[in-house]
């Protein structure tokens, strides 16, 4: 199974329809496939240029990893690692990246980047159940 362009667009539509109207900052959002390549993205009329590339690293690092990106900050700091030591230049261990898991295998991930990290996160939550309930039909 993968993500198809369409199945990610309409998540990314959901979600962004959903931060538009939260009232919160404007966000990036990067779709990737398994293999760490971007399927879509997406960013917000008014989000700073920077979070663009924030939220691939994001997706990037949870699809490498097969965790959330908050997971994978938790090992470096309970390991006490360096995510450079990991020998990719593009990983992010900042929270908002979350894989997206059908029957226990990684087939993408997405990254939510422009606000608070636990508002990046919750974003990417939607998104993921968004997107997991549209693979499931």
């Amino acid at each position: 199974m993968r993500i198809t362009l369409e199945q990610a667009m309409q998540a990314i539509s959901a979600t962004v329809e959903r931060a538009a109207n939260d009232g919160g900052n404007h966000v990036a959002l990067t779709v990737v496939d398994a293999a760490g390549i971007t399927i879509a993205a997406a960013t917000m009329d008014k989000a700073p240029a920077r979070v663009v590339g924030i939220a691939r690293a994001k997706a990037y690092t949870a699809a490498k990893m097969t965790v959330p990106t908050e997971v994978f900050l938790q090992k470096l700091r309970n390991e006490n690692l360096q995510a450079e030591w990991f020998c990719d230049k593009e990983f992010s261990p900042l929270p908002g990246g979350i894989p997206i898991l059908m029957d226990g295998a990684c087939i993408g991930a997405v990254g939510v980047s422009g606000r608070a990290l636990d508002d990046d996160v919750k974003l990417a939550m939607f998104f993921a159940r968004t997107l997991e309930a549209s693979l499931a039909r």
